[in-house]
């Protein structure tokens, strides 16, 4: 099995999405020619800050890669929870949020605990392919209001 691990993008419209998007693109053209393409394990920090105009404009980015047959397990980290320098203490809405424009970019049936049950917000997150399996925890526990 091949993977991608990719971690702290820290997507902001302003300053990043042209790079990103040439990233993305890249990996894309990379394994355009491949039936088997690695998975994407994308750990935390996809967007600077927990706004929704962040994280909607990253998520059309994602897409991308599942359009082109990539499958992406996604873990958030403090960046997707918080608001830098507007809202210092983690919120759950924020995560909530997170979670409702994300996961549906998660493989189906691939889920530890259910195969109908992709959220992004029950820890620890597992995901089962074969014999591997992949946990991503809450680094931010007892961080939340």
């Amino acid at each position: 099995m091949k993977i991608i691990h990719i971690s702290d993008l820290q997507y902001q419209a302003s300053e990043r999405k042209d790079r990103i998007d040439k990233f993305i693109k890249k990996i894309i053209n990379h394994y355009k020619e491949t039936n088997e393409k690695p998975l994407i394990i994308y750990t935390g920090d996809l967007v600077e800050d927990a706004f929704k105009s962040e994280m909607t404009a990253h998520r059309v980015q994602l897409q991308e890669f599942v359009d082109e047959g990539f499958e992406m397990l996604i873990c958030p980290g403090n960046h997707d929870q918080k608001k830098n320098g507007y809202n210092v203490r983690f919120n759950d809405a924020n995560l909530t949020m997170f979670s409702e424009i994300f996961s549906d970019l998660l493989p189906q049936g691939k889920h530890f605990y259910n195969e109908d049950y992709n959220d992004l917000l029950s820890w620890p997150l597992v995901h089962q392919y074969g014999s591997y399996f992949f946990v991503g925890l809450d680094s931010n526990e007892g961080m939340h209001n």
